[in-house]
């Protein structure tokens, strides 16, 4: 995409550094994890597989054409649904033919290169993470909303390696391009990663044993979490801020809260993780009830590092997900692992 560069506003501001756990942190009861933790927690409890990643288009192609080397004539990107795992698509722009002169004597002028169109449906609240991975090359990606002027209407634009967060403002397709940097010899290989989040204020659903999507902004309607699930949920306009949740706490947690309800076993062990997406910096609590929730906390952390609790009841204990930014919140994962008593 080339004469659309003197438009790209590179997306910042969306990534926030997740703010770290320092002293007064005020783990009360809280169990050290040893070592550092890896992913696996979260692999361990994986979200439903995805489904196709393109859908067929049956409008004949021009001679020497081939599908995704012009915006009109794209791939065209399956919808996931809420609570799959990331849809990934790979290519290499080398087999594509899709240039757009840039704007002469615009900073554009360095994408030059080959481009690779994805067209993807969406509805106006559909929320996704779009994630560009350069095999070779230098790349990035591109959205635009209208086909016939790509170099108009730029909705985001992001080299590759960052993730772009987008929610549609309303109903329809959007197109997705991916541009290599240079002349129009430029090319490079790539996977492309299409990432559909729960939409803000999402009701707690999703599809069988990918645990549930969305947590309460009440906690007296919190739902449950489920051990051994990866649980979605969207915290951006959520009308609970709970500005002094923690007694004694050495975190400010100023920002939108998300409810959920946990059910425990005196003695167990459970590894809550929090992955933030990039989207706000923020952290996990857990209190004994919602008549607490001004109160002490029986465990607390930052998103960077994983909530480990021993139970010191059997019963049910509310688990907070909370933003340290005044109206600042987004989508999240959240994992919860359980370690029987021994």
């Amino acid at each position: 995409m080339r004469s659309m560069r003197c438009e790209i506003a590179v997306l910042s501001g969306l990534v926030f550094a997740l703010s770290g756990c320092g002293a007064g942190c005020g783990k009360k009861g809280a169990e050290q994890a040893a070592g550092p933790v890896t992913p696996a927690a979260l692999a361990a409890a994986p979200l439903a597989a995805a489904g196709p990643a393109l859908r067929d288009d049956p409008a004949p192609l021009p001679e020497g054409i081939k599908r995704g080397d012009t915006c009109s004539l794209p791939l065209w990107l399956s919808s996931p649904a809420v609570g799959t795992a990331p849809t990934v698509v790979s290519g290499d722009l080398a087999a594509f033919a899709g240039d757009f002169q840039p704007v002469e004597g615009s900073g554009a002028s360095a994408w030059g290169g080959r481009d690779a169109f994805y067209r993807i449906d969406l509805q106006a609240g559909d929320s996704y993470r779009f994630a560009l991975r350069a095999k070779s090359g230098s790349l990035g990606l591109f959205g635009v909303r209208a086909c016939a002027a790509p170099e108009q209407g730029l909705l985001f634009g992001e080299t590759a390696g960052k993730a772009v967060f987008y929610t549609a403002t309303e109903d329809g397709p959007i197109w997705l391009g991916v541009d290599a940097k240079g002349d129009y010899t430029a090319a490079g290989s790539y996977e492309l990663e299409v990432f559909r989040l729960p939409s803000p204020g999402a009701a707690a659903s999703g599809p069988e044993g990918a645990g549930i999507s969305g947590g309460s902004d009440l906690c007296d309607k919190a739902p449950p979490l489920l051990p051994g699930k990866r649980m979605q949920g969207n915290s951006r306009g959520a009308t609970t801020q709970v500005t002094q949740p923690l007694k004694g706490s050495g975190l400010a947690w100023a920002g939108p809260d998300h409810f959920f309800t946990l059910a425990v076993k005196k003695g167990a062990t459970y590894q809550l993780e929090l992955d933030t997406l990039g989207q706000f910096a923020g952290g996990l609590y857990l209190l004994a009830d919602c008549g607490q929730v001004a109160g002490s906390a029986l465990a607390e952390t930052a998103a960077s590092s994983p909530l480990v609790w021993t139970s010191d009841r059997d019963g049910m204990v509310v688990v907070g997900v909370d933003s340290s930014e005044r109206g600042v919140g987004g989508a999240y994962e959240l994992a919860v692992l359980e370690r029987p008593a021994k």
